[in-house]
């Protein structure tokens, strides 16, 4: 259910929601990328069937967060 609903929130048009990737599967040695407040355009979605990857193509653009005084927070050696 919290899926759909950040999905919801991503597909619809002009959304603005905060973006949290982290990658790496290493402890210490991956990286978080924290878009606090990012801003969506565009998004294409297409569904290749029950057995292929689902692949989400979107335009984004962080925008300043003044709650992190950044638009794009990277940080390194993440558990």
């Amino acid at each position: 259910e919290e899926f759909e609903a950040t999905k919801a929130a991503f597909l619809g048009a002009g959304g603005t929601e905060a973006l949290d990737i982290t990658m790496g599967s290493v402890t210490t040695n991956k990286y978080q990328l924290q878009i606090p407040k990012c801003d969506v355009w565009n998004p294409q979605r297409s569904d290749p069937g029950p057995s292929g990857p689902i692949m989400l193509d979107i335009t984004f653009m962080g925008t300043f967060s003044a709650a992190d005084s950044a638009a794009i927070v990277l940080t390194k050696a993440v558990t």
